[in-house]
């Protein structure tokens, strides 16, 4: 061979050598960015989604669908309408007049393109949902409410009375005598004590009770009248008599007392303590000025 042909197969081989560890760089790049891709959790996007829709059907129900009262319900108005009907009546001295100062205007607005809109697509859509799933989907539910209940019958209820036979035979055998031993013994007491609280009650507490009936009513007619037209006339004026007095000899005298005696000394102190503060900031400059 060639010193030219082993060259050229030298240099084939190191371009293949190359292309290959650059196709195992690409393929081990690609795998590490697959492993840090987080995977999309289609649950929680549909979750999210179906939350969405509820909250769009809600607020379109209760805002444009829905009648104004209860009274205004019909056996088609949606089911959402009575609930949100109950809760808006009883918030209603609350909310409304927030609402129908700020959001009524608005509703009030574009009702007409709603209505439209419920008359020509909302209710349609709502009668064909329900027209399919009676027809489709309330068929297959009731075969499998049907199927359920027979398999409860078949499976689960024998299970049911087994084990509630069992209960009462371990009732029966262990707990049973001792219960029945307890209230045998405490049935004569329990008896006595009824019938003597009976008795008490109807010959004693009864009769007592109807004859200071009549006392305890005239008390409280007797007192109500003293109270309204005898007390309380009575410490109105009293209260009058405190007020006029109080305003007409004890206040004045309190007054010249105070002007007299107590305002001049007060006067005097603030004066003094004027001069003194005067003089403590004379010392303070001078002593500013001899330093």
């Amino acid at each position: 061979m060639s010193p030219n042909l082993q060259h050229q197969s030298l240099h084939a081989r190191r371009n293949r050598s190359s292309a290959e560890k650059g196709s195992l760089v690409v393929h081990l790049a690609y795998l590490r960015g697959r492993q840090n891709i987080t995977p999309v959790r289609h649950g929680s996007h549909t979750n999210s989604a179906t939350a969405r829709i509820l909250i769009w059907y809600t607020i379109i129900t209760t805002a444009f669908r829905c009648p104004t009262s209860l009274d205004d319900l019909k056996e088609t108005s949606p089911k959402l309408c009575k609930p949100y009907l109950q809760f808006k009546q009883a918030a209603a001295p609350y909310t409304d007049p927030y609402y129908d100062t700020y959001v009524a205007p608005y509703i009030e607005e574009i009702r007409p393109y709603t209505d439209k809109a419920n008359e020509d697509f909302i209710a349609p859509i709502s009668t064909f949902a329900t027209e399919k799933y009676i027809t489709f989907i309330a068929p297959k539910v009731a075969l499998v409410r049907k199927f359920a209940e027979q398999q409860w019958e078949k499976k689960v209820a024998p299970q049911l009375i087994t084990a509630q036979a069992q209960a009462k035979a371990q009732y029966t055998a262990s707990l049973g005598p001792h219960v029945d031993k307890a209230w045998t013994t405490m049935d004569p007491y329990y008896k006595t004590t009824v019938s003597t609280a009976s008795d008490f009650y109807n010959s004693t507490l009864l009769p007592a009770y109807y004859v200071a009936l009549p006392y305890g009513q005239q008390a409280y007619e007797q007192g109500y009248y003293y109270a309204v037209n005898v007390g309380y006339p009575y410490a109105q004026s009293a209260w009058i008599s405190t007020s006029a007095f109080l305003g007409r000899t004890i206040w004045p005298q309190i007054r010249i007392l105070y002007g007299e005696n107590v305002e001049p000394q007060l006067v005097r102190i603030t004066e003094r303590l004027g001069r003194y503060r005067d003089g403590k900031k004379l010392e303070a400059a001078v002593d500013a000025v001899e330093e």
